[in-house]
């Protein structure tokens, strides 16, 4: 099955490692979750992410920027 949008609100993620090499991810959420920065940077091999959402975790700003550089195509939703 493939995963196109993913959903960890309220979950226990601190990393997105698990979700790296899923190119067919278009969209992931992770709002009031312990994801950080390094968390943040272990997402790998998801070329067609559109949309990250991370509204109150601990990823900071230089994360968001790092990120963004990264994914270019993708917006980040963050705060």
């Amino acid at each position: 099955a493939k995963l196109r949008i993913v959903d960890l609100t309220f979950s226990k993620v601190t990393s997105f490692g698990p979700l790296s090499g899923r190119k067919e991810l278009v969209s992931l959420r992770a709002r009031n979750t312990d994801l950080t920065d390094d968390g943040l940077k272990a997402l790998t091999g998801t070329d067609e992410l559109r949309v990250l959402e991370v509204e109150k975790t601990k990823v900071t700003a230089a994360g968001v920027a790092e990120f963004a550089k990264r994914f270019p195509k993708c917006k980040v939703v963050w705060d």
